[in-house]
Protein backbone atom coordinates (compact mmCIF):
# COMPACT_ATOMS: atom_id res chain seq x y z
CA UNK A 1 0.00 0.00 0.00
CA UNK A 2 1.76 3.13 -1.20
CA UNK A 3 -0.79 5.78 -0.25
CA UNK A 4 -4.40 6.17 0.77
CA UNK A 5 -6.79 8.80 1.99
CA UNK A 6 -9.99 8.57 3.99
CA UNK A 7 -12.74 11.13 4.34
CA UNK A 8 -16.17 11.54 5.86
CA UNK A 9 -17.73 13.01 2.73
CA UNK A 10 -17.85 11.98 -0.92
CA UNK A 11 -15.22 14.23 -2.42
CA UNK A 12 -12.66 13.46 -5.15
CA UNK A 13 -9.93 15.56 -3.48
CA UNK A 14 -8.71 12.87 -1.02
CA UNK A 15 -8.45 10.29 -3.82
CA UNK A 16 -6.58 12.81 -5.95
CA UNK A 17 -4.26 13.65 -3.05
CA UNK A 18 -3.57 9.94 -2.45
CA UNK A 19 -2.74 9.28 -6.10
CA UNK A 20 -0.49 12.35 -6.25
CA UNK A 21 1.39 11.12 -3.17
CA UNK A 22 1.61 7.58 -4.60
CA UNK A 23 3.12 8.88 -7.84
CA UNK A 24 5.63 10.99 -5.89
CA UNK A 25 6.50 7.90 -3.82
CA UNK A 26 6.99 5.91 -7.04
CA UNK A 27 9.36 8.62 -8.29
CA UNK A 28 11.35 8.50 -5.03
CA UNK A 29 11.43 4.71 -5.17
CA UNK A 30 12.73 4.84 -8.75
CA UNK A 31 15.49 7.23 -7.71
CA UNK A 32 16.35 5.00 -4.75
CA UNK A 33 16.54 1.97 -7.03
CA UNK A 34 18.48 4.01 -9.59
CA UNK A 35 16.01 3.26 -12.37
CA UNK A 36 14.32 5.71 -14.70
CA UNK A 37 10.83 6.72 -13.65
CA UNK A 38 8.43 6.21 -16.54
CA UNK A 39 4.83 7.24 -15.74
CA UNK A 40 3.60 5.46 -18.87
CA UNK A 41 4.50 2.17 -17.18
CA UNK A 42 2.29 2.96 -14.18
CA UNK A 43 -1.26 1.67 -14.16
CA UNK A 44 -3.81 3.08 -11.74
CA UNK A 45 -6.63 0.58 -11.36
CA UNK A 46 -9.79 1.45 -9.45
CA UNK A 47 -13.50 0.93 -9.37
CA UNK A 48 -15.79 3.52 -10.93
CA UNK A 49 -16.56 5.34 -7.71
CA UNK A 50 -17.37 9.03 -7.99
CA UNK A 51 -13.88 10.09 -6.85
CA UNK A 52 -12.20 8.05 -9.58
CA UNK A 53 -14.38 9.25 -12.43
CA UNK A 54 -14.23 12.93 -11.47
CA UNK A 55 -12.87 15.30 -14.10
CA UNK A 56 -10.13 16.48 -11.73
CA UNK A 57 -8.87 12.95 -11.03
CA UNK A 58 -9.00 11.80 -14.67
CA UNK A 59 -7.34 15.01 -15.89
CA UNK A 60 -4.47 14.62 -13.43
CA UNK A 61 -3.77 11.03 -14.50
CA UNK A 62 -3.97 11.94 -18.18
CA UNK A 63 -1.65 14.92 -17.60
CA UNK A 64 0.93 12.72 -15.86
CA UNK A 65 0.59 10.08 -18.63
CA UNK A 66 -0.31 7.33 -16.16
CA UNK A 67 -2.47 4.57 -17.63
CA UNK A 68 -6.02 4.51 -16.24
CA UNK A 69 -7.74 1.17 -15.70
CA UNK A 70 -11.20 0.79 -14.18
CA UNK A 71 -13.23 -2.21 -13.18
CA UNK A 72 -16.68 -2.48 -14.70
CA UNK A 73 -19.47 -1.19 -12.47
CA UNK A 74 -20.63 -3.78 -9.97
CA UNK A 75 -17.68 -6.10 -10.67
CA UNK A 76 -15.53 -6.18 -7.51
CA UNK A 77 -13.83 -9.31 -8.84
CA UNK A 78 -12.08 -7.05 -11.37
CA UNK A 79 -10.36 -5.19 -8.52
CA UNK A 80 -9.29 -8.11 -6.30
CA UNK A 81 -6.26 -6.56 -4.58
CA UNK A 82 -8.11 -3.48 -3.40
CA UNK A 83 -11.16 -5.53 -2.40
CA UNK A 84 -8.97 -7.97 -0.43
CA UNK A 85 -7.20 -5.11 1.35
CA UNK A 86 -10.49 -3.44 2.32
CA UNK A 87 -11.84 -6.80 3.51
CA UNK A 88 -8.77 -7.35 5.73
CA UNK A 89 -8.97 -3.83 7.09
CA UNK A 90 -12.64 -4.23 7.89
CA UNK A 91 -12.72 -7.82 9.22
CA UNK A 92 -9.50 -7.88 11.20
CA UNK A 93 -9.15 -4.29 12.30
CA UNK A 94 -12.02 -1.83 12.17
CA UNK A 95 -14.84 -4.13 13.33
CA UNK A 96 -13.17 -4.84 16.67
CA UNK A 97 -13.16 -1.31 18.04
CA UNK A 98 -15.85 1.28 18.74
CA UNK A 99 -14.33 4.50 17.45
CA UNK A 100 -15.38 7.79 18.99
CA UNK A 101 -13.99 10.13 16.35
CA UNK A 102 -12.75 10.35 12.79
CA UNK A 103 -9.28 11.08 14.17
CA UNK A 104 -9.30 7.71 15.96
CA UNK A 105 -10.30 5.94 12.74
CA UNK A 106 -7.60 7.74 10.77
CA UNK A 107 -4.93 6.88 13.35
CA UNK A 108 -6.08 3.26 13.42
CA UNK A 109 -6.02 2.94 9.62
CA UNK A 110 -2.49 4.40 9.52
CA UNK A 111 -1.36 1.79 12.05
CA UNK A 112 -3.03 -0.99 10.04
CA UNK A 113 -1.34 0.13 6.80
CA UNK A 114 2.05 0.25 8.54
CA UNK A 115 1.55 -3.26 9.94
CA UNK A 116 0.18 -4.53 6.62
CA UNK A 117 3.24 -3.26 4.75
CA UNK A 118 5.71 -4.54 7.34
CA UNK A 119 4.21 -7.83 8.54
CA UNK A 120 1.36 -9.13 6.35
CA UNK A 121 2.67 -12.09 4.33
CA UNK A 122 1.58 -12.48 0.70
CA UNK A 123 1.64 -15.81 -1.10
CA UNK A 124 2.20 -14.10 -4.46
CA UNK A 125 5.51 -12.63 -3.29
CA UNK A 126 7.14 -15.68 -1.63
CA UNK A 127 5.26 -15.23 1.66
CA UNK A 128 6.97 -11.91 2.28
CA UNK A 129 5.46 -8.65 3.46
CA UNK A 130 5.42 -5.84 0.88
CA UNK A 131 8.35 -4.11 2.58
CA UNK A 132 10.33 -7.36 2.88
CA UNK A 133 9.77 -7.97 -0.82
CA UNK A 134 10.97 -4.47 -1.66
CA UNK A 135 14.12 -4.95 0.45
CA UNK A 136 14.82 -8.28 -1.27
CA UNK A 137 14.25 -6.71 -4.67
CA UNK A 138 16.67 -3.88 -3.90
CA UNK A 139 19.31 -6.30 -2.58
CA UNK A 140 19.12 -8.61 -5.59
CA UNK A 141 19.06 -5.91 -8.27
CA UNK A 142 21.57 -3.36 -6.98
Amino acid sequence: MMEYSITLIKDPKPALKAIMMAIENAKRLSRGLKIEFNPEKLIVHSDQGSAYISNEYIHYLEHTEVMISMADRGKPTQNPYAEAFISLLSRFWLKHVDYLSFTEVDRSVRLFVRRYNNYWKHGGIDNLSPNEFLKRYKASHF
